[in-house]
């Protein structure tokens, strides 16, 4: 239960859930990704589809995020994708 929150260069470690994390963000700003990942929708540069209904996230600083495929439904809303 330790919640790794990466802001520019930095990182901040809390004893926390993400679940208590996710409600702690902006719904229209952050979007879960995967079951161990948030991102700040402003912070992704592309989204691209794999396999299996998953994205590949590409982040404005080249880091990249895979999305899970329950939260299909999610990463298509958040980003517009048909």
């Amino acid at each position: 239960n330790y919640v790794e929150f990466r802001v520019g260069p930095r990182s901040y470690v809390l004893r926390r859930t993400l679940a208590w994390a996710a409600e702690q963000l902006e719904p229209a700003s952050f979007v879960r990704v995967h079951r161990s990942r948030i991102v700040r929708i402003a912070a992704v540069r592309s989204v691209r589809p794999l396999t299996s209904g998953r994205y590949l996230l590409t982040l404005h600083d080249g880091t990249e995020v895979r999305s899970g495929r329950r939260q299909r439904a999610l990463v298509r809303s958040a980003f517009g994708i048909d």
